[in-house]
This record gives C-alpha cells, structure tokens and sequence, in this order.
C-alpha cells in the first residue's frame, strides 16, 4: 500500500521532470535520491576518472559526460554515456571544465544531478636523478601537458654558467659542489610555464690515488673525478717514503729515511718511521720508529739495515712491515711511538734450500689466508709463502722465483701478480698467480742506462726503482680496473740515496704511470702527475 501511495504522489508531483544544476538537482521526495562522487582535490589533464554511484532506489540509470570518453578492456572509445551503475573510467584528455549527469529512474519517478568537473593543465615536473656527483653525467628529465595540435618547447638553467639545454630529457655534468636551484621554463603553445626544482651536488665521490713525491718530499692526491693534482695535504716526508697505504680513513706512510744503498762495516744509524694521517693530511702519529729499536744481544745490531720497507694490514688491527735485513715485524696500528718491534720470522737459509740465508726483503701481502714475502738482493730472489703465524710453507714456484722483487701487488680477480724487479732484469712484470707465464710490462735496458731512464739510487744491484704499485680494481670499468706504479727518472733525481742529486724541480721527466690490467695499451704516464718523483702509491677505494 505504502509503494501504492508513493507512486501516486510522485505521478501528480512529478512527471518526467529534469532539472539541471551545477550543484543542485529536484529533490525527490521519500527514500529516492540520486547522487554521484568524484575524487576531489587538483585534478590535471589527462586524467582518468572513477565515478561512484551512491543513489538509492532506483531501477535505472543514465549517465552523461560530453568530450569525456570510456577506458574499457578494449581501450579508449568515444562513448560520452553510459547505462550501467557505475560506468567504465572516463578519460578526459584536455584541460577544461566538463559537466557529468547522472539521471535515475524509479516506478516512473526520475531524478537527476549535474556536477560540475575542473580539469587542470598539469603543471611541468622536474625529475632529478639521486646522489647527483660534480663531473659525472645525470639525465635530467621533464614531464608537461602537451595540445595534440601544438608544438612544446623546453629551457632548462642548471645554475652554473653555460650550463643549459633545450633539450626535453637533457644529460649534464655539474663542476660545481653545492645547492643548485634548477629552472625549467616550457612553452606550450598556449602559455609560458615556469617550475624550479633545488638540488644538491655532491664533491668529488670518487677513488682517489695518493703518492709520495721525492723532489718536494711531501704527499699529492690525484682526484681520479677530474683527473688533476687536487690537493697537497700537509704531510711532509722524510728522504724515501717507500710504501704508503689508505686503511680504515687513514693514510699509512713507511718511511725508510736516508740508509737505502747497501754500506758494507758501514753502522749507519736507522732513521725510518711509520707514521699514519687522516685522510686530510691532518693529525699525524708516529706508530714506532727504526730508532726505538732495543736489540737484544749479539750478534744483532742496531742500524741503517732495521729500518722498515714494505707493508701489510691484518684484519686484527696490525701493520706487518718487511725491513732491508731480512726479518717480518708488526705493531699495532693504535701504537703510539710505541717501541720498535723484533723480528716475528724470516726465510732462513733452510727455508731456501741454500747454504747461507738470505737478505734484503722486498715486499709483504696477506693472500688467501697466508702471508707472501718477497726478497730483492741478488742472492735473495721470489716469493715465499708463510702461514699468518709465521711457519714457512713454500716458495711460490714458477718462473717467478727467478726475479728480485722490490715490490708486488696481487689480483685475485682476475688472476694476476703484478711485481716490479730492481736487480738483473728490471722493470715491471706480470705473472699467474701460481708463479708462471711471465710477462714484461715495462722493462728494458733503458731503464737504467740510457735518457729517461729509472732514477739510478741505491747501489748497482740494488737501484730503487719502482717501489710502490697499487691496484683499482673497478668492476664498472671497460678494463676491468689500472695498476698505478711511480716512475722516477734519472734526469729529474739521481745519485746517492744519502744526498740524491736533484736536477729537476719539478721533476718534468717524471710522474704515476697507469697500465690497464686487460693489456689493451702500454702503460703511459698520467699527464696531471707529470712534474712529480713518485715512491710510495695508495689507492683510497672508499668514494669520498
């Protein structure tokens, strides 16, 4: 009875009635009502639109949105109704201000409501790559609404001088560090749209090499980023810094100090230290000194031949250092100025399978859990493996072992043992790492007689040479990483290592040589270390 009475009342009220609104509509008597949402808030051309039917008691349905159009499984179609409850998403692809009807019957009542819909131009957008670096490429991109029948341009300001494009998604190198405020300015054929955007570009986040420079007797560091001498930290040196190394944000410098040539009956006093910085050169502690040294009695002595070498890290807090005489010694590295340490092991005469020991070790590395020692004199030749506590294992074997090697560095990623050979053959090899397939790198007879040749220190089967090799193994690379070693010619600094005679300043003939560890090219000098004798090398892998 009551839907009777209903029906009749809508029947004399209202017969077929539309009222149309922006906001309003007929209010329809009883529990009949008809009303649609829309999400609210910025909406920006195109755009997809859900609609959500929240009418009540009705049996029919109409929905009308001119220019709009219906996203169904098929796609996009030019349907501008819809019957159904809820209709497929609409699309309206240009900006501007549409109407969307919703007209719903019930036992011949019908109602209706007209809403009114604002579709924003979307406004440009700046999208900026993370951890932006200065002198590395970034691909910066831009999204803006585009008419289907005009052109769009785009100016971008990058906020260093000459830094600007045209370009929609343009790529950019900054120089320099700091906030930047980005302006992209876009034409779209209908108005001039401005945005900006802040950004931060980090310093130099790079590897960096440290060397040692015998002329100035202080540390450089090459920025590998700009490829350029960037920093003079304020470490100076003694007369031979040999091996320097970055570990835990510190640099290690094993200065042998003036006793490099052998002095047979000659006691010269020792004189060498190992001294670590911080990575700015800054707040410097001697770990121990040659000089602290407390010899127990004879037949050891004190002098020039106890001063350190070469060096190693241990993942227990040490430094493990080779000295000229023949023996291993470690000291932690949170000594301070602590006393100078005895020898943990040597390679004895039984050890080498010869009548007298040998002497004169060369360099130190941990390798697969063991410790290889290389020796440099003429009659100490190879490398000898000892296990971490100091118990000899075995020479290396191969041809290497035929080799004086003043120093090495070992690639396990590829395979290789890098070494530089200071008696007989000199120069700098390559070998496998179980020894053999011995290749020369650079070598020759140049380098100690003739023009440009090797700085000629030290006696005449004992000539410095390269000291110090370091590795940048850097998978990103297209030669799988560079070995850096020093060269220091005979024409910039020669003579007695007491009182080398030093004929360049700077030492134009001199500088780092880098060598591509896939053997694409020839090793070639660095043209930003030209003008520096280099000794000691360290890589710095923690990006800065």
């Amino acid at each position: 009875m009551k839907k009777y009475l209903l029906y009749l009342m809508a029947v004399f009220l209202f017969a077929g009635a539309c009222k149309q609104d922006e906001i309003s509509r007929i209010e329809p008597t009883g529990e009949f009502d008809v009303y649609f949402d829309f999400p609210q808030g910025n909406i920006t051309a195109p755009t997809k639109l859900i609609l959500t039917n929240r009418s009540r008691f009705s049996e029919r349905f109409l929905w009308n949105f001119p220019q709009g159009k219906i996203l169904t499984n098929e796609g996009l179609q030019d349907v501008s109704s819809s019957t159904k409850i809820v209709p497929d998403t609409i699309v309206y692809e240009l900006p501007g201000t549409y109407k969307v009807t919703l007209t719903a019957w019930q036992d011949g009542r019908v109602d209706s409501l007209v809403r009114e819909l604002v579709v924003r131009k979307r406004t440009p957008v700046i999208t900026a790559p993370a951890n932006i670096e200065v002198f590395n490429d970034y691909e910066f991109q831009a999204s803006a609404f585009k008419f289907p029948d005009r052109d769009i341009t785009f100016s971008w300001d990058f906020d260093e001088p000459g830094l600007v494009s045209n370009e929609q998604n343009p790529t950019v190198a900054f120089e320099r560090e700091g906030l930047h405020t980005i302006t992209l300015t876009v034409n779209d054929g209908e108005e001039i749209l401005t945005v900006t955007r802040i950004i931060e570009v980090k310093g130099e986040l790079a590897r960096s090499l440290y060397f040692t420079d015998a002329i100035t007797q202080r540390i450089y560091r090459l920025s590998f980023a700009q490829n350029a001498v960037v920093q003079q930290t304020n470490i100076a040196t003694t007369l031979h810094p040999l091996s320097m190394s970055v570990f835990n944000n510190r640099i290690y410098v094993v200065e042998t100090g003036k006793g490099l040539r052998f002095s047979s009956g000659v006691n010269a006093a020792p004189d060498g230290n190992i001294t670590s910085y911080d990575i700015n050169g800054s707040n410097p502690v001697i770990l121990t000194r040659s000089s602290n040294f407390v010899a127990p009695p004879a037949p050891q002595v004190v002098d020039y031949r106890n001063d350190p070498w070469m060096h190693t890290f241990d993942n227990s807090g040490n430094i493990w250092f080779t000295e000229r005489n023949g023996g291993v010694r470690t000291v932690p590295l949170n000594a301070v100025d602590a006393q100078y340490p005895l020898s943990r092991f040597a390679l004895t005469a039984a050890n080498a399978g010869v009548s007298t020991a040998t002497y004169f070790d060369g360099d130190i590395k941990f390798v697969n859990n063991e410790l290889w020692l290389s020796k440099t004199g003429t009659t100490g030749k190879g490398i000898w493996r000892f296990s971490t506590a100091g118990n000899f294992i075995a020479p290396l074997g191969g041809n290497i072992m035929n080799y004086a090697i003043r120093s090495f560095v070992v690639d396990q990623v590829h395979g290789k043992i890098y070494f530089a050979v200071n008696v007989g053959a000199y120069g700098l090899y390559r070998a496998d790492l179980d020894g053999n397939n011995v290749v020369a790198i650079d070598n020759g007879p140049s380098m100690q007689v003739a023009a440009n040749a090797f700085s000629q220190e030290g006696s005449a089967n004992e000539w410095v040479y390269i000291t110090g090799l370091a590795l940048n193994l850097d998978a990103s690379l297209p030669t799988g990483g560079y070995l850096y070693y020093g060269y220091r010619s005979d024409l910039d600094i020669s003579g007695d290592p007491n009182a080398p005679t030093i004929r360049n300043n700077p030492a134009v003939n001199s500088g780092v040589k880098i060598y591509p560890l896939d053997g694409s090219t020839a090793p070639a000098f660095i043209p930003a270390t030209r003008g520096y004798a280099p000794y000691g090398i360290a890589i710095d892998n923690v990006r800065r």
